[in-house]
């Protein structure tokens, strides 16, 4: 796959699925080693988005083309567009077993995988809306022109939740606990009461587009066009610029993985992060196009989506071999053990030694980076200490796959990998 600009990526069951715009979807079986296109049955249209839900895959085509689906991990593809009022699509989430697409007209339900669709009213309709997220039992739709709207009965009603909210045009959401964050052409609002206010947190940036919202735990990170990245440690209280060594501020988009971050720029090409953004180095050898616009990950491979030159690859063991170096150091008799047994299911052991009282945080992570829950915040003696994690108890009910954990005390920081399989 040559000289095609990739608008999204997404990696499910071993492969890696590639939406271009004009050439239609590429697959890959071994990393994006080698590609082949995957697009029988899909007009040679732009790919909007990939998402995949159970064993269906869906794909969002631009210019009209609407929605199309693959049962057989797109070796073919259907259009499911039955009903749809609008086929300019722009996101699709699912929430308790219903398919809610995002059309620039309003948003449209699905009670049985896209086959059919119908077209919600009660306040949404003919509404640009840009994109959906699931938070606190709602469903809010970020627009462009009308602000934000909400749904607490599954789409039935949708009410406009703009209150305190001075930019209509709003362009990322981030659900985190009890609090939503919108990016919006003026800077970033947080609602702690499911919408029904917002408040404007980005006084310690300039109001320009917030084009993309991530985080790290607790840890909220944001691009701010034109001026770079933002950290706020404290629910967005206070923000503060963490563009160290980034050569420009022109930033369109971060990601997280294993608690790497990355910065997708416009012109500058990547940078990454192992300090949660407190210097950045540059890693763009091998990199022929500077304009990142989409970046993922696969296993140890980072795959970037470029304005010109398709998908770029790069090995990022690297980096993993650099942070495990440092986190499997015994500093000054700090030492965190690997997790016994590994693989598990549902309970395993984390030991620790400390060599000095000290205030400790060991917490469980998925492989984004969320933090999923905290085992110990306190004070603690010196020794060694044992803890057992259940992930089926107190309320947790993680599925396989693979998960970290983070041992942090004074200036040692460590963290290792975790494996459930049930």
């Amino acid at each position: 796959m040559e000289n095609f600009q990739v608008s999204a990526l997404l990696a499910f069951n071993d492969k890696l699925y590639a939406g271009t715009l004009g050439a239609g979807v590429y697959i890959s079986g071994n990393e994006g080693q080698s590609w082949q296109q995957s697009s029988k049955g899909i007009y040679p249209s732009g790919i909007s988005f990939i998402k995949t839900f159970g064993d269906l895959i869906f794909a969002g085509l631009d210019s009209g083309h609407g929605l199309f689906f693959s049962s057989n991990a797109g070796d073919t593809w259907s259009r499911r567009n039955s009903n749809l009022f609008s086929t300019f699509v722009n996101d699709l989430i699912s929430k308790d077993s219903y398919l809610y697409l995002a059309t620039s007209d309003g948003v449209s339900v699905s009670s049985n995988n896209g086959l059919n669709w119908e077209n919600l009213e009660g306040g949404i309709e003919f509404k640009d809306v840009r994109a959906l997220c699931a938070h606190n039992n709602s469903i809010f739709a970020a627009t462009f022109g009308d602000g934000i709207f909400r749904t607490t009965d599954n789409g039935v009603s949708w009410q406009a939740v703009n209150t305190g909210l001075n930019s209509n045009d709003v362009r990322a959401l981030l659900s985190l606990g009890a609090d939503l964050f919108a990016g919006t052409d003026h800077g970033i609002y947080k609602s702690n009461d499911n919408g029904n206010t917002w408040v404007y947190i980005s006084n310690d940036m300039p109001p320009s587009y917030v084009l993309s919202l991530v985080n790290i735990g607790s840890d909220i990170y944001a691009a701010n066009f034109g001026d770079g990245v933002y950290k706020s440690t404290n629910g967005g209280t206070t923000w503060s610029r963490i563009n160290s060594n980034i050569g420009t501020p022109f930033v369109e988009v971060l990601y997280t993985a294993n608690s790497l971050l990355f910065a997708g720029t416009f012109g500058s090409g990547i940078f990454y992060s192992n300090n949660g953004g407190a210097s950045w180095i540059e890693y763009n050898d091998g990199l022929t196009d500077g304009h990142i616009f989409a970046i993922n990950s696969v296993g140890n491979y980072l795959f970037t989506g470029s304005s010109g030159m398709g998908i770029m690859k790069r090995d990022i063991s690297d980096l993993v071999t650099s942070i495990d170096d440092r986190d499997n150091a015994n500093i000054n008799g700090f030492e965190l053990e690997q997790n016994y047994p590994n693989p598990f299911n549902p309970s395993t052991t984390i030991s620790f030694t400390l060599p000095q009282a000290s205030e400790v945080n060991l917490s469980i992570h998925d492989a984004s980076g969320s933090l999923i829950t905290t085992l110990v915040s306190g004070y603690l003696a010196e020794g060694k200490h044992t803890l057992h994690f259940n992930a089926s108890a107190d309320g947790l009910s993680l599925a396989s796959g693979v998960y970290f954990y983070k041992l942090s005390a004074k200036d040692f920081i460590s963290v290792k990998k975790l494996i459930l399989l049930k």
